[in-house]
């Protein structure tokens, strides 16, 4: 089974982190998951989450946190200065290289 990954920019408060609005619809409706489910989530400043779910209401989820992880800034930045392009170039250009990393 594939452990799902989740964005929340709350931070962690007595070991749980609550979930809502879009990243609640995608784990209630679209992932269908449950109480005991584990997952991962990010914060998007180098900490990684994992845990269980603990509820899930209708506003809102709680995971309990069983550790964290904490992803550390490259010591060697990446500056990339393309031309325009049209839209779908830039947006596959833009895709591509968030997933290598680039910020």
């Amino acid at each position: 089974m594939t452990i799902r990954r989740f964005f929340s920019a709350n931070p962690p408060v007595n070991g749980r982190i609550s979930l809502s609005g879009d990243e609640l619809f995608h784990l209630r409706k679209v992932n269908r998951a449950k109480a005991g489910d584990e997952i991962e989530v990010i914060n998007g400043k180098g900490f990684l989450f994992f845990g269980r779910i603990r509820e899930i209401g209708k506003d809102e989820a709680l995971i309990a946190v069983d550790r964290k992880e904490i992803e550390h800034q490259p010591l060697l930045k990446t500056i990339i200065a393309p031309s325009l392009t049209k839209k779908k170039a830039m947006n596959l250009m833009i895709e591509k290289l968030t997933e290598m990393g680039v910020d």
